[in-house]
């Protein structure tokens, strides 16, 4: 997990953490946020928004009031 967070702080300061981010978001959408009792993924991505609240954060936010308010994936009510 810490070479994982190595690596998004090294593309943060590099310019390309939107680029890493959106692998991770549909990722995150696919895998983690429909999987019972992950215990540790999420941080990866509070991690990721760490580093760019502005951009980062705001696009997952965004994403999990989207998907909790739509109604579409009735399983994560």
């Amino acid at each position: 997990m810490a070479l994982v967070f190595e690596h998004l702080k090294t593309c943060c300061e590099s310019g390309h953490l939107l680029q890493v981010f959106e692998t991770l978001l549909r990722s995150f959408q696919i895998t983690i946020l429909t999987a019972y009792k992950s215990k540790f993924c999420q941080f990866i991505m509070f991690y990721a928004c760490s580093l760019d609240p502005e951009s980062c954060g705001k696009r997952f936010v965004s994403m999990l009031v989207n998907t909790f308010v739509s109604g579409l994936n009735p399983e994560l009510r």
